[in-house]
């Protein structure tokens, strides 16, 4: 038998320098060969195996890297059978990072994990938005794939293992159509196995100050579940989600967005009103997740009694966050979301979105504009314009007009326009200045 490390392409080894990891040469060899490098290995110090070490946590980015000159451009990188596709503003720790999981048909299936479009957020030295229940990998209680954990412990009658692979585990966008029943009664914390649903990506641009990637799945056919993943570059992420099926279409909706909080990552309010602004941290990164205005919108928080006493999550023995944003909506839905990074530093205020549509929906009500529109005021960074029109209706609004799937305009301090972008569509204005007119375009951008 053999070890074999992963491929490291000019590509991989430029992200890893970039979250400072110190790029060492692929090793093969025999076991014999890998014992007997490792026999100078010294506890809590780092294998020189691989892409290793992880830089130190006292100072991000702290591991010899090479010159930023030469590494890839851009920095945002799709792999459409790889699984992933990871928006990068720079080669460096203290850049924003985020990792979108998209299962593609050329991955092995079985024991797969149900993380459609979930995603990992790192951001100024620090990873706030993670995938904790992977640290089960090395706990006594990785086996089975049966039962409900009814409360938090240590006892190894409780399987964990189905957990780790289900959709409740990642920070996924859970679907529940059954009457709205609750979660747990529907098996999500615990279904695991099979063949995940394949995420295929359609549209991705990258390069430019707004960067998408456009990805669905048919996990809760007849309903599809489509996203735009939007980087606002130097500033955050976007959602803007469009769910759509196929008939009949009456009966209520819960759509609840999941956000896995890091190991040790603090939130707050810990109890966030409805459509409140929800504030994460740890050390000296932070990042703000801000709900969209077309519908009404509510939280619940708390933390994960499944990974109770698991190596690795927390240095302080805490139970990771999980916060729950969810709407109740009739028919086909659209509706964004926002994750600030950078863009939410310095503000006295804490941002609000503005709805840019006359009428939100209700819970429990329709959508009756079939649009997503709002206008993100930053201060110092400027505003953000963003708008979805998937449905055939039009935004209409004295701040931007557009009949686009999507359109994104950055605003600077002053209220100019920026820079902008356009997916599928054949009209942006902005303030009543006319920025593209004419025939449907699959993509068009000021850069």
């Amino acid at each position: 038998s053999t070890l074999a490390t992963p491929v490291l392409t000019p590509d991989l080894a430029a992200m890893a320098r970039g979250l400072g990891y110190e790029t060492a040469k692929p090793l093969v060899g025999v076991p014999a060969e890998i014992a007997k490098r490792m026999t100078s290995f010294q506890a809590d110090t780092a294998p020189r195996v691989g892409l290793s070490p992880w830089y130190d946590r006292e100072a991000a980015g702290s591991a010899k890297r090479g010159s930023a000159k030469g590494a890839p451009r851009p920095a945002s990188k799709r792999y459409p059978q790889g699984g992933y596709t990871f928006f990068r503003d720079s080669w460096d720790a203290k850049g924003d990072y985020l990792a979108v999981s998209h299962f593609s048909e050329g991955l092995i299936g079985g024991h797969a994990h149900w993380d459609m479009m979930s995603c990992i957020l790192h951001t100024q030295g620090e990873t706030l938005l993670g995938d904790p229940a992977s640290w089960l990998y090395f706990d006594k209680r990785f086996f089975g794939h049966t039962g409900q954990v009814k409360t938090p412990g240590v006892d190894l009658s409780q399987y964990h293992r189905g957990y780790s692979y289900s959709v409740q585990a990642h920070s996924c966008l859970v679907v529940n159509d059954d009457t709205l029943k609750p979660l747990p009664a529907m098996s999500h914390n615990t279904f695991w196995g099979g063949f995940p649903p394949v995420v295929p990506t359609g549209l991705f641009q990258a390069g430019g100050p707004i960067e998408v990637l456009e990805a669905w799945h048919d996990a809760n056919a007849p309903r599809r579940h489509r996203r735009f993943v939007v980087h606002l570059v130097g500033l955050g992420f976007a959602y803007v989600d469009i769910l759509t099926r196929k008939g009949f279409n009456l009966a209520p909706h819960q759509y609840s967005q999941l956000f896995h909080f890091d190991g040790d990552v603090a939130i707050g309010p810990e109890e966030p009103a409805h459509g409140q602004i929800v504030r994460a941290w740890k050390n000296e990164a932070s990042c703000m997740i801000v709900p969209g205005r077309e519908a009404q919108t509510q939280w619940e928080t708390w933390r994960d009694g499944y990974l109770e006493g698991v190596y690795g999550v927390s240095e302080r023995g805490e139970l990771p966050w999980v916060a729950q944003l969810s709407r109740r909506l009739r028919g086909p839905a659209v509706f964004t979301n926002f994750i600030l990074t950078r863009g939410g530093t310095g503000l006295t205020v804490p941002p609000v979105a503005q709805y840019l549509g006359t009428k939100p929906a209700d819970w429990y009500g329709w959508q009756p504009e079939g649009i997503s529109a709002h206008r993100l005021d930053l201060g110092i960074h400027g505003s953000v314009l963003i708008a979805s029109c998937p449905f055939g209706k039009a935004v209409q609004h004295a701040d931007l007009a557009t009949d686009a799937e999507l359109a994104v305009v950055l605003l600077d301090a002053k209220g100019s326009v920026r820079s902008w972008a356009m997916a599928r569509g054949s009209r942006l204005a902005v303030r009543g200045k006319s920025l593209v007119r004419g025939a449907k375009s699959a993509w068009r951008s000021s850069w």
